[in-house]
């Protein structure tokens, strides 16, 4: 008798990161942009109060951020960035780095970010902040500002980051499954064509796989390859 499967279940760093790279790619991130935000939506997942319900959410603003620069504003120590209507996960790892030069540089290291949309997701910086062995802090202001500080790490302490590792993040199965084929809209449509060069197979013009008798793969399914339509195996 097949054990039920458990809902919630708990989704690997792997997969997660592999489902939010494909959203923020679908989404159109900027390339050079795409890992830091990526990482953002993970930690998003585990951090935030409504872990991966909110993802689907979170992602579709981000189509709608703008793309010019953020403002950055100097008076005397404190450091202001205007983020000009972008979204809170384009701008938590830019305000990060000021912060963290400036409290390498002078022993105490904050910032104010304004006009951030979501500006509560600005809370994933206490998860970023982790691989540079530091702590920060985001605190929401009355006017819609977060003051992002950053100070020293309790070396102590398990980082988010390994707790993801070990524990997985928590969520739905059917929400995390239609998270799973929602990503699927940043690849290229499967064909036969589109699997031309799969793995250490090749499929010819003329339809012949090259590989398919050679010893190492002699065993191997490889009907997959040139299928008209592919199914789900388990």
């Amino acid at each position: 008798m097949n054990a039920p499967f458990l809902d919630p279940m708990n989704a690997t760093l792997r997969e997660s990161r592999m489902v939010l790279e494909r959203l923020v790619q679908w989404k159109g991130v900027e390339p050079g942009m795409i890992f830091s935000v990526m990482d953002c939506g993970v930690y998003s997942a585990a951090l935030g109060p409504s872990g991966c319900e909110d993802l689907e959410r979170q992602i579709a603003l981000l189509a709608s951020s703008p793309s010019a620069p953020i403002s950055i504003i100097e008076a005397g120590d404190a450091i202001r960035i205007d983020a000009g209507g972008r979204h809170a996960w384009l701008i938590a790892e830019p305000a990060l780095d000021l912060a963290i030069d400036e409290y390498r540089r002078k022993g105490a290291g904050a910032v104010t970010v304004v006009n951030a949309v979501e500006p509560a997701e600005l809370g994933v910086v206490a998860a970023i902040a982790e691989k540079h062995e530091l702590s920060a802090t985001a605190t929401a202001g009355d006017d819609g500002s977060v003051r992002i500080e950053v100070g020293a790490r309790d070396p102590s302490r398990q980082t988010v980051l390994d707790r993801i590792r070990r524990q997985g993040i928590p969520v739905r199965r059917d929400l995390w499954f239609h998270l799973f084929h929602l990503s699927s809209n940043a690849l290229a449509e499967d064909t036969v064509i589109s699997r031309t060069h799969t793995g250490a197979f090749m499929i010819k013009p003329d339809g012949t796989v090259v590989g398919e008798h050679d010893e190492e793969f002699a065993h191997e399914d490889i009907s997959m390859l040139t299928a008209e339509a592919l199914e789900f195996r388990r």
